[in-house]
């Protein structure tokens, strides 16, 4: 005698579907029907991994890692964004470097002698 069946009714975002066919699934029953057997396996082996520690830890060790990854990148962004501000002074720098040069320019072209308007030659 066959397993008795219940039918469900499922939603799922066109994306996750998108993925199972990319997987090879072609009936989304199928896809669904392995990843419960997979949950139930999941659940029913023993929580006790080989190195002895349980699910809990390894969640925990991966929440561990994840934060270690997350914390590594914030670090080279924050070293970046150091690196922009010195870039930008740099740049600030050399702007006024600029702007004085000229102003320096204007007073010496100012105090020298200027023909008079109406001379032309």
């Amino acid at each position: 005698m066959p397993d008795e069946k219940i039918k469900t009714s499922v939603r799922l975002s066109v994306s996750t579907i998108e993925a199972v066919r990319q997987l090879g699934y072609t009936s989304t029953t199928e896809a669904i029907n392995d990843g419960l057997a997979l949950l139930i396996s999941r659940a029913t082996s023993t929580t006790i991994e080989d190195k002895g520690s349980t699910k809990e830890d390894s969640s925990l060790e991966n929440e561990n890692t994840l934060l270690r990854e997350y914390n590594e990148t914030l670090k080279k962004e924050l070293e970046k964004a150091g690196q922009d501000k010195e870039d930008l002074k740099k740049t600030f720098d050399n702007y006024m470097i600029q702007v004085q040069t000229l102003i320096n320019q204007k007073a010496i072209e100012a105090s020298g002698a200027k023909k008079a308007w109406w001379r032309i030659w």
